[in-house]
Formats: C-alpha cells, sequence, structure tokens
C-alpha cells in the first residue's frame, strides 16, 4: 500500500460492489406496489449521489439499473432531450415510464407535445416494463400518445397504469401483441382495446365515477377474455350516466378466478352478463340490496361450484317506494350448497342476509364473518331446530349485538379464533354471556384465540367461559369497558382445586389491551394489570407457577398518563419485561388511542395495529 493509499479516507478503500449496493439503498424510492420485484430508484436521490465525487458519479452513472426510471413531464421544456437523455442512462434495461402532468398545465400546443413525447419513446417500446400516464383534464390527449404506437408490440410490458382526472370515453388503445398476465390498472378512463392486446390483460382494475355505466365496461372487457382477475371500483356511484342501449350479449370469461366489485348500483346486470366456468372469488362491498340482486343470487350462486371465498358486503336495503313489506320471501328448505368454501363474510341487508345464512349449506367452510345481518331483538323464525354443525370452521366473527344470537345455532367442534364485535350496551350484559357459554359448552372447541371489541362482558361471565376452553394462548380486550381488575386477579392467582392449582388460561402467552379515549369511569387500571403481568412475567422466585411468559401491547386513555407512568417504573424495576426487547411509546392518536406501552410480539403471531406502528 502506497503512502497516499494509507491516508485516503475509508469510503475510498471500499470496493465498487460494496459502494453500488450502499447507493442502491439509498437511492430506492418507496413504492406501493405489493410486487416485491418492482422498485425504482428516485432520480433525485441518485442527482444527489453524482455530485459527491468523481468515483460515486462514475459508478451511479455506470449503472443501467439505476436509471430505469424514466419520466416526463407535458410541461418539461425540451421533453425530446430529455426522454433521450435519460433512455442513454438505462441503456439496454427494462424501465419503467411515466409521463404526467397537471391540471394547470394545459397548453395551446398540447396534443403537439404529446406526440412529440411518444415519438421520442417509441424506440424504447420494447423494453417498456411499466408505462403510466396520468394527463390533466383534456380531450385527445391519451388518444394522440397511443395513435403513435397503432399495432405496436410491447413485448416487455408488465403494467399499464391510466390515471385520469376527469371521465376519459371512447378511448381505444391500439397497441400489438404483448406477453400474457398484464397488469392493467385504470381511473376515469374506460377504454376499449385491440384484440391482439386485450388477449394478454390477465389483471384488470377499474375505477370509474360520473358519466361512465355498466354498458361501458361490457365494452372494455369484450376484448379481455383471457382475464384472471377484475376488480371494479366506483368513485361516485350516485352520479350514473343513463345506460346505453346494447343488445344482450354474453361476455365469457374463462379464466377468470376472482371478481371484486365495489358501490356498484347495477350489480346484478353485471354478473348476469358475465359468464364464469373457473370463479373460486366472488367479493362484492358497497353495494345495495335490491329486489334484482336477491333473486340472482338465489337463481345462479350454485352455478360457482368452484367458489373458495365469498364476501358480501352490503348496505341498507333498498326499498321501492313505499311498500315496506317487499322483502322476497325464501322458503328454507332452498339450500344453497357451495361444496369448496372457505371462507363466507357476509354484512348488511338485514332480512336477505339473515336468511340466506340459515339456507347456505357450507361442508368445507372455514372463516365465517357476519357483520350487522341480524337486527337488535330479531326474532329467529326459520333457525334451524338443531344446531348447525360446521365441523370445519376454525374462525368465526360476529359483528352487530342481534347477531350474537346466531351462536345458539351453531356447533363449532374445531373453532380456534373467535372475534366478537359490538357495540353493545348494559341491555346485551346479561344476553351476550348466555349465547357465548352456550356456544362454548356445546361444542368444546380448541379455542386460542378469543378477541371481544367494544363488548360488554362482565368480569364473571368472561371468567366462566375461558374455564371452558384452558388452551386460550391469545386474549385481545379492545373497549370492553365492563371489565375491571378483578378479572386481572383472576389470572394473576391461580385457585386451590382438590388441592391442585388451577390457572385461570394457563397458555395465554399473548395479551393485548385498548380502552378508547373517550371511555369514562374505566375500570381496568395500569396497576392491575400490572399485577398480572408480576404473576406471569416476574422473577422465578415470585411467581407461584410454571405459566408462560406474557408478551402484547396496552393502550390506555390519556387521562390515566401519569398512572401509564408509574406502571412503566414498576415494571422496568421488577424486570416484567426482558432487556432490551422492549419498545415504550406515548402517542397520541387523533381518534382512539392515547398513551401505549408496548412490548413485543412474538414473530408467530400477526401483529397488532400498535405493533405495527412501533416496529415490535
Amino acid at each position: 500500500m502506497s503512502r497516499i493509499d494509507r491516508f485516503d479516507p475509508p469510503v475510498y478503500r471500499i470496493c465498487d460492489d460494496v459502494l453500488l449496493y450502499i447507493i442502491s439503498i439509498y437511492a430506492t424510492a418507496p413504492t406501493d406496489d405489493p410486487n416485491p420485484n418492482r422498485f425504482v430508484y428516485d432520480r433525485d436521490s441518485l442527482t444527489c449521489i453524482s455530485h459527491v465525487c468523481s468515483l460515486w458519479r462514475r459508478l451511479a452513472h455506470g449503472y443501467p439499473n439505476f436509471w430505469s426510471l424514466v419520466t416526463v413531464s407535458i410541461s418539461s421544456r425540451e421533453p425530446e432531450t430529455q426522454i433521450a437523455h435519460q433512455l442513454a442512462l438505462a441503456r439496454a434495461c427494462p424501465i419503467e415510464v411515466r409521463v404526467y402532468g397537471q391540471t394547470d398545465d394545459i397548453l395551446d400546443d398540447e396534443e403537439k407535445i404529446i406526440r412529440a413525447i411518444a415519438n421520442a419513446l417509441k424506440g424504447s417500446m420494447s423494453r417498456w416494463r411499466v408505462l403510466s400516464l396520468s394527463l390533466p383534464d383534456t380531450s385527445g390527449l391519451l388518444s394522440a400518445f397511443f395513435s403513435i404506437f397503432s399495432g405496436d408490440a410491447p413485448l416487455s410490458l408488465e403494467c399499464l397504469d391510466i390515471m385520469q382526472f376527469c371521465p376519459v370515453r371512447s378511448l381505444y388503445i391500439p397497441l400489438g401483441p404483448a406477453k400474457s398476465g398484464i397488469h392493467v390498472s385504470l381511473m376515469c378512463s374506460i377504454p376499449s382495446f385491440s384484440p391482439a392486446f386485450g388477449l394478454a390483460i390477465a389483471h384488470l382494475t377499474i375505477n370509474f365515477g360520473p358519466g361512465f355505466s355498466i354498458d361501458d365496461i361490457f365494452i372494455c372487457l369484450q376484448s379481455c377474455a383471457n382475464l384472471e382477475y377484475l376488480a371494479l371500483r366506483t368513485i361516485a356511484h350516485e352520479y350514473y350516466r343513463e345506460p346505453l342501449t346494447l343488445p344482450y350479449r354474453p361476455i365469457p370469461l374463462p379464466r377468470l378466478r376472482h371478481i371484486s366489485v365495489a358501490g356498484s348500483h347495477d350489480i346484478e346486470r353485471l354478473l348476469n352478463r358475465l359468464v364464469f366456468s373457473s370463479l373460486s372469488h366472488l367479493e362484492l362491498r358497497k353495494f345495495i340490496w335490491s329486489h334484482g340482486l336477491l333473486a340472482y343470487f338465489d337463481s345462479i350462486i350454485h352455478h360457482f361450484p368452484k367458489l373458495l371465498t365469498l364476501t358480501l358486503k352490503g348496505r341498507y336495503f333498498r326499498y321501492i317506494g313505499n311498500n315496506r313489506h317487499a322483502v322476497p320471501h325464501f322458503h328454507p328448505g332452498d339450500a344453497v350448497v357451495l361444496p369448496l368454501a372457505k371462507e363466507f363474510i357476509v354484512s348488511g341487508g338485514y332480512d336477505f342476509a339473515s336468511n340466506l345464512i340459515q339456507r347456505m349449506i357450507l361442508p368445507n367452510v372455514q372463516c365465517l364473518k357476519l357483520g350487522d345481518t341480524i337486527k337488535r331483538g330479531k326474532s329467529q323464525t326459520g333457525a334451524p331446530p338443531t344446531p348447525l354443525s360446521l365441523p370445519t370452521l376454525m374462525e368465526l366473527e360476529i359483528r352487530g349485538p342481534g347477531g350474537f344470537h346466531f351462536l345458539d345455532h351453531l356447533d363449532l367442534p374445531s373453532l380456534d379464533s373467535l372475534r366478537l364485535q359490538g357495540p353493545t350496551d348494559e341491555h346485551d350484559l346479561a344476553s351476550i354471556g348466555i349465547h357465548v357459554y352456550g356456544l362454548l359448552q356445546r361444542s368444546t372447541p380448541p379455542l386460542r384465540v378469543l378477541r371481544p371489541v367494544d363488548v360488554l362482558i362482565s368480569d364473571d361471565d368472561l371468567a366462566r367461559y375461558l374455564r371452558l376452553v384452558p388452551q386460550v394462548e391469545k386474549l385481545e380486550l379492545n373497549g370492553c369497558l365492563a371489565i375491571s381488575d378483578a378479572f386481572f386477579h383472576l389470572l394473576a392467582e391461580p385457585s386451590s382445586v382438590n388441592g391442585e392449582t388451577d390457572w385461570l388460561l394457563l397458555r395465554l402467552n399473548i395479551f393485548e389491551l385498548s380502552i378508547p379515549s373517550d371511555a369514562e369511569n374505566a375500570k381496568i387500571t395500569p396497576r392491575g394489570v400490572v399485577e398480572f403481568l408480576k404473576s406471569r412475567n416476574g422473577p422465578s422466585s415470585t411467581r407461584t407457577g410454571a405459566v408462560p411468559r406474557i408478551a402484547g401491547s396496552l393502550a390506555f386513555p390519556y387521562a390515566l398518563e401519569a398512572d401509564v407512568n408509574d406502571a412503566r417504573s414498576t415494571i422496568e424495576a421488577s424486570s416484567l419485561i426482558k432487556p432490551n426487547n422492549n419498545i415504550w411509546a406515548n402517542h397520541t392518536f387523533s381518534q382512539s388511542l392515547d398513551v401505549a406501552i408496548i412490548w413485543p410480539i412474538p414473530p408467530s403471531y400477526e401483529l397488532s395495529i400498535l405493533g405495527q406502528l412501533y416496529g415490535s
């Protein structure tokens, strides 16, 4: 090593590969894309890097992947020159192209500019991996852009994103053949595709609003025969224009496996037109229960024998005129059988949803979520005379106080996770315990996870039915304001049964507690929780039995900050959390939780929201 080398700064002694790795970490731009292989580098960060020194500039400019993002604004000066420079830095690597403009970027010669940009990009078309267009609210720009590529084949294209701020209709995308599996995402634009390009689209997401109808979607789907995933989202469903007068023609989608529709008034008209043979996931959200939809489900849902998941999250029932008793009656004998379904989620539409639930036959269901499907005090006429046995069900979620009555009609011998969500009030206090206790006593399930949320359960009731499921490992109490410190005393002190020590929830190792900020006169105090932690996480010399340590999270209202700080001191002094492995946070939440005490949750469990926020 020369005399000069010995005094070089350490950064100059790092090999090029390590420097490239450091630069790549620094310059990686954040992205919401779930695809881990789709990421880009921030151009401003790379420019900053290239100004550090000649070595760093040589490395940054010499690595084409750093410059794989090619961006241009329609208001840029000499956009063709900018594109040529960026393409030269990217060399032959696949690129992501973004063409954008703002509403105030409207120019007199904007169509001429967009054509110039398209011509400058045309020579690199075979290397496009992603094409993203976000242009101002003017007509003709998208058509002018795509007209330059009529019949050209984007051989490497994986994703096409088009985002508009106002509806763009009658758009035709004339691209040539492409490799199969393309993802297309559209905002305020529902184009039609050339047959060659349409056949390559596998995933299609359409976000539409004022100015569009279901018929516009039909025109788009006619050229996408190889779709595997379809998502339709309405932005403002109350502003549809009148549907076009189109002749009825079924649209076969033989490869479609997943369809998700949110917010459409014409949902039954859409589903009636599409023909499926491979559908396995049907998800309908933010729709309004209607007579047409009721009739549709009752007539064709059994045509989906391969259905694995069914989600129906509707809104209030739409009555016709003043006839508030026009809900069709379905006989309990009209069974709906889904032999392969693993997950069934339904909410809203009280009269229809409760009827549908009672008629469903789901021999292999593993997850059942019922939300606001039964009115409080609704009579259960027509309920099965004997409990409905679902031997494969592992996860059950009931939301809405009326749904707790449904527990009386279930037998769930394999139940692993139970979530009960309110809100409930003091009128429900006695009945909730009866419904839950009856289910657990009847089914004797191997329950490991219990999650009451905004439910009024008394200390005695909770302890009573926890004794039926001693194998519970995770307990979440969120907004359960009837629970007091007395319950934690039951958890902290074992009882003696026939001379033997008997712990309540001997296997408990995950505990999460949250009390809303607007809760008044909460009966749970930080001190009561600390005493419980001492019994489970204290030194072995002070623990009264071989019980596992507790991990989880605590969240208290801001009004209890002083008590929380005292609890924190006690926990730290008593080594109730493993050293160097605890996370404390005092944070003001805008709506719900105020002061949080958080400690790690084992990675084998799904993290709570608090755990995710603070990286535990």
